[in-house]
């Protein structure tokens, strides 16, 4: 019945790409639903346009137009979380960090530049119903879909097909292409013993029944690991990985014990190997929603027992969360962390858990050599973003321990935060906190 019409939206991608003119605001889709094919045709643009305003979101692949200094006149990207390729963009003089909180990223881009032009991502193929989805992600591409003047479909034969805020017909679309690849894996990150001691730390403030969100990483996926023997945990999660899914498999994930979406498990994109992608297609039991929906703390406070477990760079004694940079240079984004944190600490019963290796080995400027830091710190370096304020702490976890900073004073976070601290810096950092008056 749609045939018709999904013919005539027809085009090749570099078709779509040479509708984007000089001063055009063009919106990528988000993570694993990002458009590679167009994104690759858009180095035509070379020599024909200028100050093309692209946003985008845990880019996946260092596609030439992000890594190459011979487009900073003709691209100026932007980005609220930054994968290693948006590093490189940074670093190049083309791109932007813009600070939001996840739930916030569809309406801020409307917010400040009205409706974006044009906007392409990557989905599943059309139903006989003329429904397409976009997968494993909707971060703030549902908003996208409903706000931008242009909509372009990359349809790919590979890609799952999801449940939620994912479905959208055929009228929503302007154009479409074909493409034939699967979605880009991304292997878990190599469990250390260090990820794994903090891993069990973090199971023990998890009871039967809990409902998690796992943040993005080795620790967050070796806590899931010593998650193995508890019963009937529920998922609601900004994102959803290998971990959790082994999880399932294992019977440690049922839902039934959820009070919001029971038997259902709730997220905004998901994001692993091929192991996730084949969970999650044609599946009722994962139910994908905005980020605006999934990540506010109200909604996430509507799960009793609510676990969230995050990770963080550094502490301070006041037990302020530096999360996303390192002093001012920008590493990831705030993403998901306070809104799931705060959200967490609503839930009747819930927690919010942040975690940490104590020490980093730093490379020192001009040589080879590493030279190993406390992650624990009496005061951060002048320029350092704060991701998490001190008052919507509440667990922190290293390898040497559980800090409780809820409701405790100043002197008390510090004394909890040096016994976590590696024992090489405990000394230092005592001798520190008396001096300025810690403890």
């Amino acid at each position: 019945m749609y045939q018709k019409e999904y013919q005539r939206k027809m085009i090749r991608p570099e078709d779509g790409v040479m509708m984007i003119e000089s001063g055009h605001h063009v919106v990528l889709g988000g993570g694993p639903i990002e458009p590679f094919a167009f994104v690759e045709k858009m180095t035509l643009l070379k020599d024909k346009v200028k100050n093309v305003k692209v946003t985008s979101i845990l880019s996946l692949k260092p596609h030439e137009i992000m890594t190459r200094p011979e487009y900073k006149e003709v691209f100026d990207f932007e980005a609220c979380f930054y994968s290693p390729v948006q590093r490189v963009t940074d670093r190049l003089g083309m791109g932007s960090h813009t600070p939001t909180h996840l739930r916030n990223s569809g309406t801020n881009i409307i917010r400040l530049d009205a409706d974006p032009d044009v906007y392409v991502c990557t989905v599943s193929p059309m139903d006989k119903n003329g429904f397409f989805t976009t997968g494993p992600g909707v971060i703030y591409d549902y908003e996208m879909i409903h706000n931008a003047k242009k909509v372009i479909f990359e349809v790919s034969s590979q890609f799952p097909r999801t449940f939620g805020d994912t479905v959208f017909h055929i009228s929503q679309v302007d154009h479409l292409y074909e493409v034939d690849r699967p979605v880009p894996a991304i292997p878990d990150a190599p469990i250390t013993e260090v990820d794994k001691r903090i891993g069990q730390y973090v199971a023990e403030l998890i009871p039967d029944g809990s409902t998690i969100q796992l943040g993005i990483g080795a620790i967050p996926n070796a806590a899931a690991k010593e998650l193995i023997n508890k019963k009937d945990l529920g998922i609601h999660t900004e994102m959803l990985n290998d971990a959790m899914v082994d999880l399932y498999y294992s019977g440690v994930i049922t839902g039934r014990k959820k009070t919001f979406f029971p038997n259902k498990i709730v997220t905004s994109f998901s994001m692993g190997t091929q192991k996730v992608y084949d969970f999650i297609d044609d599946n009722p039991l994962v139910m994908h929603f905005r980020s605006n929906y999934t990540n506010n703390p109200f909604i996430v406070s509507q799960n009793d027992n609510m676990v969230s477990v995050n990770t963080t760079l550094m502490v301070d004694f006041t037990g302020q969360c530096a999360s996303e940079a390192i002093k001012n240079v920008q590493i990831s984004g705030t993403g998901g962390q306070v809104e799931t944190a705060i959200g967490a600490q609503m839930a009747k019963g819930g927690k919010s858990i942040i975690t940490l290796h104590s020490t980093a080995d730093i490379k020192q400027p001009g040589t080879d050599q590493l030279k190993r830091v406390s992650k624990i710190v009496p005061f951060f370096d002048r320029g350092t973003i704060i991701t998490l304020a001190r008052t919507d702490v509440e667990y922190v976890i290293t390898e040497y321990g559980i800090a409780s900073l809820k409701g405790a004073s100043i002197k008390n976070r510090t004394k909890q935060l040096i016994e976590i601290a590696h024992p090489d810096f405990r000394e230092e950092l005592t001798e520190e906190a008396k001096k300025n008056n810690f403890i």
